[in-house]
């Protein structure tokens, strides 16, 4: 049964001060996360392997303690999130984190990975006394900078109740989906969703402008219509039509092609797990590879619009 929480932020507040929280992983999604749990009254101790990164400043800067390697910051906290870049990366600085953390520890996996890994990192925290909770994340850089993310939570209903103030500080729809993978799973899906719906809505952008349609009248039926959705509320590769769209500031990334890449091979890769037709698939990644080919890896999903024709 999936269960979704409402947050309360006065009891937020009194049931998660006195925590000592563990950062690991601070770029355009970790930097604003640090930030809030730094505002909710938390200490944090902060990793990165990059410790130029402008986002470590600003964490130093209102506060936080960068430590100098992932067994540090175990060794100095009770709770640690990680939100790093793939599963090599979550498996490395989670064994770091196993080293030096006490029993009774807490770790919570906020990174997009597999669902195969989030149960094995599960079961060698487990081994030493730890909890895990597989907990990513959807809401990009925004969700992150206004504590607004959805959190998909795969865990123990134990593991849940004690994370949830703590995601209470990140998050405003919080979702307990089931055992360890459940949350990497549901994560996946949406991704699925949107990543291929991402395509559809650059090629019926180009079908309009081809024929010469108006792009604002078009992009309204399109919001008045069956085609409404997330891709062409906030992306479609209309100029000067939508308020903020990655499309008119160079394609500004707000969701990067090579993360969207790296996403896809890992919901073809567990959808055949688990026996799921991928029909479209191979064609939608290649539009993504397609776009790393030209050099487009770090600007935002919407950006294939220059190699679909």
């Amino acid at each position: 049964m999936v269960e979704e929480l409402a947050c309360d932020t006065a009891l937020t507040w009194e049931m998660t001060m006195a925590e000592r929280i563990g950062l690991i992983g601070v770029g355009a999604m970790g930097g604003p996360m640090g930030q809030n749990l730094l505002k909710a009254g938390h200490a944090l101790v902060i990793y990165s392997r990059t410790r130029a990164r402008p986002e470590v400043e600003r964490l130093v800067q209102a506060g936080a303690t960068y430590v100098a390697s992932p067994a540090e910051v175990g060794r100095g906290a009770s709770i640690a999130i990680t939100m790093v870049g793939n599963a090599d990366d979550a498996r490395q600085v989670t064994q770091g984190l196993l080293s030096t953390m006490g029993r009774d520890g807490l770790i919570i996996g906020m990174e997009t990975i597999d669902p195969a890994t989030r149960r094995e990192l599960e079961s060698q925290a487990a081994a030493k006394g730890i909890a895990y909770l597989d907990a990513p994340v959807s809401g990009g850089t925004i969700g992150a900078e206004r504590g607004a993310l959805t959190i998909m939570v795969g865990s123990t209903p134990e593991a849940f109740e004690r994370a949830r103030p703590i995601l209470s500080v990140l998050g405003t729809h919080i979702y307990h989906c089931g055992p360890i993978g459940s949350g990497a799973v549901a994560k996946l899906s949406n991704n699925w969703i949107y990543l291929a719906s991402m395509v559809t809505v650059v090629q019926s952008a180009h079908m309009a402008q081809r024929a010469m349609l108006d792009e604002a009248t078009t992009h309204e039926i399109w919001l008045k219509s069956t085609g409404d959705c997330v891709a062409v509320r906030t992306r479609v590769p209309f100029r000067t039509v939508v308020q903020n769209n990655p499309v008119d500031h160079d394609y500004r990334p707000g969701y990067p092609i090579e993360h969207a890449l790296k996403d896809l091979k890992l919901i073809d890769s567990s959808a055949k797990e688990l026996g799921i037709s991928t029909l479209g698939m191979p064609e939608v990644i290649s539009v993504y590879e397609a776009a790393v080919q030209q050099g487009l890896a770090k600007k935002d999903i919407s950006a294939i619009a220059e190699v679909l024709p």
